[in-house]
């Protein structure tokens, strides 16, 4: 699992490769060189909220080493496109899921915890500052919209308050998530 920041239009500039699918490929190889994982399979389920992003990363690391490394992806796109959408239906599901799993003592960083971008520790401590951040958050639809007054009250999920990134907290909500449509679905039998 690993979360990573979304391919954006800056990341074109680089014609073969892009540095965070980069990691990406760099972290799959590196969970392949755990002792017992050589031959596992590896099941990618990126976000995929901004349409082209989750699809574009699948394209270059299937294309790269996606028959070798054995990946699987998920396409959960009502569109059929790569990745999982989280909307704010699934996000919900993700928390509640996510808290039961942390009630029953489910959680837990593995042993031989491994991070390509860094230093294990500092890592751990920065999904446990995403996570503590993670909140449900209220915008008051009518209260203070001047463009539309007919908007509603609506819960939105994030972490995003003012201090950075949420991917962390997000990969660690939807691993979980991914796992039980990994085996839930029909459609990805054959890679079980």
């Amino acid at each position: 699992m690993l979360g990573a920041e979304n391919v954006g239009e800056k990341d074109l500039k680089y014609r073969d490769t892009i540095p965070q699918v980069e990691l990406l490929i760099e972290h799959i190889r590196a969970l392949k060189r755990i002792r017992n994982c050589e031959s596992a399979r590896i099941v990618f389920a990126p976000e995929s909220n901004l349409s082209w992003s989750a699809a574009l990363q699948d394209y270059i690391i299937q294309s790269r080493v996606g028959a070798s490394l054995d990946i699987c992806t998920l396409h959960e796109d009502k569109h059929g496109r790569p990745g999982i959408p989280t909307t704010n239906e699934l996000k919900g599901l993700m928390v509640d899921n996510f808290k039961e799993m942390l009630k029953q003592k489910k959680v837990k960083f593995y042993r031989g915890f491994i991070s390509v971008a860094g230093k294990p520790d500092k890592l751990k401590v920065k999904i446990v500052d995403q996570l503590r951040d993670y909140n449900i958050y209220f915008d008051d639809g009518d209260l203070n919209n001047k463009r539309n007054k007919n908007k509603k009250a609506k819960q939105t999920y994030g972490g995003k308050s003012g201090k950075g990134s949420d991917d962390m907290a997000i990969a660690t909500q939807l691993n979980p998530q991914a796992n039980i449509i990994f085996y839930a679905r029909d459609r990805y039998e054959l890679y079980r």
